[in-house]
């Protein structure tokens, strides 16, 4: 036994002494962290060091993924030939200029993440030599008018799994280079399965069938002059799209005529956003060919549909028009398509009854801030596996017989801030209905009795 863990440590050091040889080959396993095990090459910037800059970088045959956060570099770095790298990704490390040739050596990539740099545009084409490219992030530059990004890319019928480009100016140019137009036509996007377009530097306005729109931010021009920024988003760029994320845009509004192509999203965050047509909510409830998975409003003014006729009016103008009354506020709350997943729907200024019948597939409630006092699932008709209700400061007065109907597999419930004041008879005979709930928030309501036998 002795004689075994004495070679087993030889073989060891003998293992690591080889693996640090052919490591020595390459400069920059002597700056970097070299995984050989793990096909990772790791750069960052140490407490200890002023300065990191990489210019040229010759990988170890064996990488395919390399990752750099905290460089202190503009330009991007020159890589040798290495087909075989599937991720590049260089975060926080200021840069600014790509050489239309930089990513030629690198031909094999499919991955992309170059968020939180200083990046204005990318070279004119760089994405069709980018034959295997699948996501791509550029989220939190300074990119504007999207030059390098739209169009196709570079092989017929190829489609990106992901496209980030949150937390970018876009609509930003001097006004002097627009005087001519008011409109600025931006290129298209490249095909992609996944859109997050995130708290944008500009304003996004607009989402309709055929085009997004973007207004210029803080802009010197009078209103009668505001400068837009339109972007095409075609039929083809739809029919591939499967989620699209355009949470935090306080001013975007859906125009009723792009709701078909809401429907046949999978997942839609418009949380924390603008204006949102409440016809949707009537038209596509449980239709097949509404394909809503996760369905996120939370904070979003829902506006009336007689408006979408003169859909160009401003927040003030929708704002007074639904003071007359949403049809929302006075008939239950039926919406769910046929795959609904998650529904959130918080503090978007609804009430009454919240209806679930039919949402087989709901496994997430997020219901708070609104004036519901009632909830309806179904027996035989509701959720099959609903795991967590969170409905915190709507006006329930009775506990919801409803919950028994989903009681098999609850686990988190939130009634608090209702108006809730006793349990039913055998109260605590009720919570042992629910056999999987391990949170359960009754705070802040008017309980004054608990029947208990």
């Amino acid at each position: 036994m002795f004689c075994f863990l004495i070679f087993y440590y030889l073989f060891l050091n003998i293992k690591y002494i080889t693996t640090q040889e052919l490591n020595n080959d390459y400069p920059i396993c002597q700056v970097c962290r070299c995984y050989e095990e793990l096909k990772i090459v790791d750069c960052f910037k140490g407490n200890n060091k002023e300065e990191f800059i990489l210019n040229m970088v010759r990988l170890p045959e064996w990488t395919e993924t390399f990752e750099a956060f905290n460089l202190s570099q503009s330009e991007f770095p020159h890589f040798s030939m290495h087909s075989g790298l599937k991720k590049l990704q260089i975060k926080h490390s200021n840069l600014q200029f790509i050489h239309p040739l930089a990513f030629q050596p690198l031909p094999g990539i499919e991955e992309l993440i170059l968020s939180d740099n200083l990046i204005e545009k990318l070279p004119k084409n760089i994405l069709q030599t980018m034959r295997n490219l699948k996501v791509l992030d550029l989220s939190g530059n300074k990119i504007n008018g999207l030059e390098g990004i739209g169009g196709q890319l570079g092989s017929k019928g190829q489609i990106l799994d992901s496209l980030v480009i949150s937390r970018n100016p876009f609509c930003s140019f001097n006004t002097s280079e627009v005087v001519k137009s008011p409109n600025i036509l931006l290129p298209s996007l490249p095909l992609s399965r996944q859109i997050h377009i995130i708290e944008m530097q500009s304003e996004f306005i607009e989402i309709n069938e055929n085009e997004w729109k973007f207004k210029m931010k803080n802009s010197k021009a009078t209103n009668s002059s505001d400068i837009f920024c339109i972007l095409p988003f075609a039929q083809n760029n739809w029919k591939v799209l499967k989620e699209l994320r355009v949470d935090q845009n306080k001013d975007i509004k859906i125009h009723p005529n792009s709701l078909e192509n809401i429907a046949s999203l999978e997942v839609l965050d418009f949380s924390n956003g603008g204006y949102f047509p409440e016809e949707f909510f009537f038209e596509w409830t449980k239709r097949p060919e509404t394909k809503l998975k996760q369905f996120k409003l939370k904070n979003t003014k829902i506006f009336k549909s007689t408006i979408q006729n003169n859909f160009y009016l401003n927040n003030s103008k929708i704002n007074e028009n639904n003071n007359n009354g949403l049809n929302l506020k006075n008939n239950p709350w039926t919406f769910c398509s046929l795959n609904m997943e998650l529904l959130e729907i918080g503090n978007i200024g609804v009430g009454y009854e919240l209806n679930l019948r039919g949402c087989k597939k709901l496994k997430w409630l997020h219901a708070d801030n609104n004036k519901f006092d009632r909830l309806i699932f179904g027996e035989s008709s509701g959720p099959e596996k609903l795991l967590s209700v969170s409905l915190n400061s709507n006006i329930f007065k009775e506990w919801p017989e409803s919950l028994l109907d989903v009681s098999h597999s609850l686990i988190t419930l939130n009634l608090a801030n209702n108006l809730i004041n006793y349990f039913p008879e055998n109260g605590k005979l009720l919570m042992t209905l629910f056999p999987c709930l391990s949170q359960l928030d009754l705070a802040g309501n008017k309980l004054n009795r608990f029947e208990a036998s």
